[in-house]
């Protein structure tokens, strides 16, 4: 029995069905973080029948730790390297930790070098929908209509334009939390760790002019509703539903 959103409020019903529970029946409870106070949180702690497990989201933060401690003692393991394997993981630990399965066993020498790396961890090294996202989340619409012409949307790509624009949308957000309304975004830019890649610094800086952390979210937001589109139904054209969320998320910047 799966169990969602839990609080204290389930605590006496929990507590009633634990006293009487068939042993073949297992339940399991997920809830956001329960607070030292909590009684559910004791329940589940001091009962020997019941267990409780923390767990939390990965960041780009821990997930660098992760890869370092991996990967200690190899060469090369520069910055770029780093948030090379992040990005191509969607800040998945599983996706990561099966990555580092390959690099262990491809750099038997344990010296990392960049193009190896690319092509063992089956980069997707499309140029020109990077072009296409920045120029979106700049709202340069002149440049959006020449690319889109010139642009092949790959069908088994669709997922990694969205996870493109995620990533970016997500740095944005981290960088403008970081911030708190201080303006002063190019120096929480420079001291992000991982590292941004210097020659996409200026871009980063342009975007983070054009938005503001509220639209930031909603720009989220509506990513996930065209991935939630592209799931539910096979019939649409995800091409289209890609293209038009690019043209909204444009209008969105010129519309500030």
């Amino acid at each position: 029995i799966f169990i969602y959103e839990v609080t204290d409020k389930i605590y006496s019903t929990i507590s009633h069905i634990l006293e009487n529970l068939n042993k073949d029946i297992k339940i399991y409870l997920f809830g956001a973080a329960l607070d030292r106070r909590s009684k559910l949180r004791s329940l589940f702690e001091k009962e020997k029948s019941t267990a409780i497990i923390a767990c939390y989201q990965d960041n780009g933060r821990t997930l660098v730790n992760y890869i370092k401690d991996k990967l200690k003692g190899y060469e090369g393991l520069s910055a770029e390297n780093i948030n090379l394997i992040i990005e191509n993981s969607s800040l998945d630990r599983q996706t990561i930790k099966k990555e580092i399965e390959k690099i262990k066993a491809f750099f038997s020498d344990k010296r990392l070098k960049k193009q190896q790396l690319e092509q063992i961890l089956n980069v997707k090294l499309n140029n020109n929908f990077d072009e296409l996202r920045d120029a979106t989340l700049i709202g340069n619409k002149l440049k959006i209509n020449k690319l889109m012409s010139e642009i092949e949307f790959i069908p088994e790509d669709n997922y990694y334009y969205l996870n493109s624009l995620n990533l970016r949308l997500n740095k944005l957000i981290e960088i403008k939390n970081i911030d708190q309304n201080k303006n002063n975004s190019e120096a929480v830019l420079e001291n992000l760790k991982p590292k941004i890649f210097w020659k996409d610094k200026p871009i980063y800086v342009e975007q983070l002019k054009k938005w503001d952390l509220n639209s930031l979210q909603e720009a989220a937001s509506k990513i996930g509703q065209t991935e939630l589109l592209m799931k539910k139904n096979s019939q649409i054209r995800n091409d289209i539903l890609i293209k038009d969320l690019l043209i909204k998320l444009c209008n969105q910047v010129s519309s500030f």
